[in-house]
């Protein structure tokens, strides 16, 4: 839990608008709150899936890598 508040301390110093903190993003999938996890993402989001076996593709809007997100955690 230390570790946690540290590193969400670190990210909310920053100047500007604060990034979304690992804790809240772990929140967040935790509590399967997908509409939450596409609102943390950035405007003109797009996901490229580098992986050598690439599932997923290239992801274009953050609804539908949250609903990605989604299919691989359930």
């Amino acid at each position: 839990d230390t570790a946690r508040a540290e590193l969400d301390a670190l990210y909310s110093a920053t100047d500007g608008e604060a990034p979304v903190s690992p804790l809240r993003f772990a929140t967040v999938i935790a509590q399967r709150d997908w509409e939450a996890l596409a609102a943390m993402c950035a405007p003109g989001f797009v996901e490229h899936d580098h992986r050598s076996l690439a599932l997923l593709g290239t992801s274009q809007e953050p609804a539908a890598w949250a609903n990605n997100f989604r299919v691989l955690v359930d």
